[in-house]
């Protein structure tokens, strides 16, 4: 198994953390079956110097990069 880091920031916008507050139970539902699988290792948000989520950083572990390519993909399929 390789290990993976993925780094997101989001959107500047206004509503930007309203829009990521929405689908952090899904979110988090979606790591904890990763991490079931044994392919979540660690993660976690990136805050700016005020202590607001600005980001997302991730540590998965994945058979190979097709593996890793495919797994949002699946998600869309459920």
């Amino acid at each position: 198994m390789k290990q993976y880091v993925i780094v997101a920031y989001d959107y500047t916008d206004d509503e930007a953390l309203e829009r990521r507050l929405a689908h952090r139970e899904a979110h988090l539902a979606g790591v904890r079956e990763l991490a079931k699988q044994g392919k979540f290792i660690s993660g976690g948000a990136i805050l700016n110097d005020d202590g607001k989520m600005i980001g997302s950083s991730v540590h998965f572990r994945f058979a190979d990069r097709q593996e890793l390519d495919a797994w949002p993909i699946s998600l869309l399929e459920k």
